[in-house]
């Protein structure tokens, strides 16, 4: 694949105009989508909650929703694309306002860290 999506994984492309993030970019085995209104795409990459990054066969990138069922151009060449790729930002939390947080259960054991049977780990 002329494509080179493995440069891209833990990446996050940011569109140019609206400033929205999409990603984190993911890799995901190759194969197609047949869309309900006849066109084609090449799924080309997954983010972390389950959607996809697409590929038409003109070049153009889109970003498919899976909760939506939506498909949204996000590039219309692949050099666009890849310039709109970088680093997530970092998220820093203050402690202070965080109420709970769920940890795996199978995680906290393994790392002593005390949590209820469910995960959650809840402040008094």
């Amino acid at each position: 694949m002329p494509y080179e999506i493995d440069r891209l994984v833990g990446l996050v492309f940011t569109h140019p105009e609206t400033r929205e993030e999409y990603g984190t970019i993911r890799p995901r085995k190759p194969g197609r989508a047949r869309l309900a209104d006849g066109t084609n795409w090449t799924p080309i990459a997954d983010d972390d909650c389950g959607n996809a990054f697409l590929l038409s066969p003109e070049g153009v990138v889109a970003f498919w929703d899976h909760e939506t069922d939506e498909i949204l151009e996000i590039a219309s060449t692949w050099p666009g694309f890849v310039a709109g790729c970088a680093e997530p930002k970092l998220v820093e939390l203050d402690p202070s306002k965080v109420k709970s947080v769920w940890i795996a259960p199978s995680f906290a054991k393994e790392h002593d860290i005390n949590v209820d049977k469910d995960g959650w780990k809840k402040k008094p």
